[in-house]
């Protein structure tokens, strides 16, 4: 380990490093913490969306396979069908949901 490096690694351990550390921090090791977090509005209603393509996904793919073991290109292709078809339905969710909250304005 270089000179620089020493220094660097040993800074917090002595009362000066430690004084460096904490104006080049701004007198804190810690980021704030987050304490409570807003959870959407209709968050079921969406999870249950992606919940019913993904099912409904897998029960067609296990159906048209017959008990075949799948290839990877297929799984792949499943895993992307799922995450677009899941999106675009969500997203009309999503525009229902604008719609109902510009009628409720009026």
């Amino acid at each position: 380990m270089s000179g620089f490096w020493k220094v660097v690694s040993n800074a917090g351990k002595t009362k000066t490093g430690q004084k460096i550390i904490s104006a080049l921090t701004g007198g804190s090791k810690k980021s704030p913490t987050i304490t409570s977090v807003k959870i959407s509005p209709n968050l079921k209603t969406k999870r249950a969306i992606q919940d019913k393509v993904v099912a409904a996904i897998d029960k067609g793919t296990k159906e048209g396979l017959k008990g075949a073991t799948p290839s990877p290109h297929l799984k792949q292709s499943a895993s992307k069908t799922k995450r677009v078809e899941s999106k675009k339905l969500k997203g009309f969710s999503y525009e229902w949901d604008e719609i109902v909250s510009k009628q409720k304005k009026k």
